[in-house]
């Protein structure tokens, strides 16, 4: 009985004890169905801007390749020789054909070798690693996009750079490039190398 001479409500409700929820200085309860945004604040780059981002870096990519792999080309073609030899024709009547010697087949090999080499190493400095360190290569840096990674906008590391580059030309380059078209059903926008390496690209 309060003291009015109304009975107490036997369910009438208490004020929170310190620390439980609603308490004064305590957080309140997470709400579990609440949508999350990742990362906060970035809008994501358009197909479009992907596209034009990953055809310049191609180009470029490509033609510093080339540049380097000239020197190797001239090797090759004045390091070449051949021998005459006898063969036999598809009518079965034997004639003497022009072969490269074996010394010419093993310098074409090495030369390929280093071709790939040369290859990779532009690769790594043009396309990997400013991924890892800026988010930016040259391609994405003019149409303004940048990756990142997709829960909370940091760079990525070394090795998700290069296990987003390897996916992206292994996988998602395969089936159509059934990878990269996957961004435009997905609601995260990603492709699917971008799933694997839990990245995404944005506007900057």
């Amino acid at each position: 009985m309060n003291q009015f001479g109304a009975p107490e409500h036997p369910h009438a409700q208490q004020p929170p004890v310190p620390g439980q929820w609603g308490a004064t200085g305590t957080n309140p309860p997470m709400n579990y169905g609440a949508p999350v945004t990742r990362p906060i604040g970035f809008a994501r780059a358009s197909f479009g801007q992907r596209f034009g981002g990953l055809l310049i870096d191609s180009i470029v990519v490509g033609f510093v390749t080339l540049i380097f792999s000239v020197p190797l080309f001239i090797v090759g073609i004045n390091g070449s020789e051949t021998e005459r030899t006898a063969c036999t024709d598809v009518d079965g009547a034997s004639s003497t054909c022009t072969v490269p010697t074996s010394d010419t087949i093993v310098l074409w090999f090495v030369l390929f070798g280093l071709y790939f080499l040369v290859a990779m190493v532009v690769t790594f400095f043009l396309h990997i690693r400013p991924i890892y360190r800026t988010g930016q290569t040259i391609g994405r840096r003019i149409v303004g996009t940048k990756v990142v990674d997709i829960n909370d906008g940091s760079l990525l590391s070394g090795g998700r750079a290069l296990g987003r580059y390897l996916f992206a030309n292994f996988i998602s380059g395969n089936i159509m490039y059934l990878g990269y078209l996957w961004m435009l059903w997905d609601e995260e926008k990603q492709t699917l190398h971008d799933k694997v390496t839990s990245s995404t690209v944005i506007q900057t």
